[in-house]
């Protein structure tokens, strides 16, 4: 089967989820998929995490979602990842943003993330780090890295992190994208 049919065949597998019940099932076939890939890589499937990604599911979907077991859901927008937070409050869900952050909203993610992903540049970092000091809250963050031989894509070169000196946004380390 060519490399196009096999993702077609794949995302044809999971039907769209209206009930627990299909939840269960899917997030079953996931995970399984999940395990015996990592046996193949020599890895222990305990250490992989699944992120389901909440974006563009209506918060009916999300609350049957919770409902089958899924206590972190990821968003890849921070309005979204608000919205939903706060409308979904009585659910025991932590919410993980992904992707890029635009200082303007380090606020919202200080206030309703339990983690965030992609961390690419350090006026993010400092003003993310700013917002959490205020709020008095820590956060999980994972950093985007580049490779130093693609000048094309936004992160942190790998041999500087974000993290090791925030309070420096014009570090050469990390791209800007704001």
């Amino acid at each position: 089967m060519a490399p196009e049919q096999q993702t077609t065949a794949t995302a044809s597998t999971y039907l769209t989820a209206g009930t627990v019940e299909e939840f269960r099932k899917n997030l079953s076939t996931v995970r399984t998929r999940i395990d015996a890939a990592a046996v193949r890589a020599g890895r222990d499937p305990a250490e992989i995490e699944l992120l389901p990604v909440s974006k563009t599911v209506p918060e009916d979907r999300i609350r049957l979602a919770a409902e089958a077991g899924c206590t972190r859901l990821g968003e890849n927008k921070v309005q979204e990842a608000t919205r939903k937070s706060t409308n979904l409050a009585d659910l025991d869900v932590d919410w993980v943003v992904i992707g890029h952050l635009q200082t303007n909203k380090a606020r919202d993610v200080a206030a309703h993330a339990a983690e965030f992903q992609a961390l690419d540049n350090l006026r993010a970092a400092s003003a993310l780090q700013r917002r959490l000091e205020t709020a008095d809250r820590e956060l999980d963050v994972y950093v985007q890295v580049t490779r130093p031989t693609n000048h094309r894509s936004t992160g942190c070169h790998p041999t500087t992190s974000p993290t090791s000196s925030p309070s420096s946004p014009s570090s050469p380390g990390c791209t800007s994208a704001d």
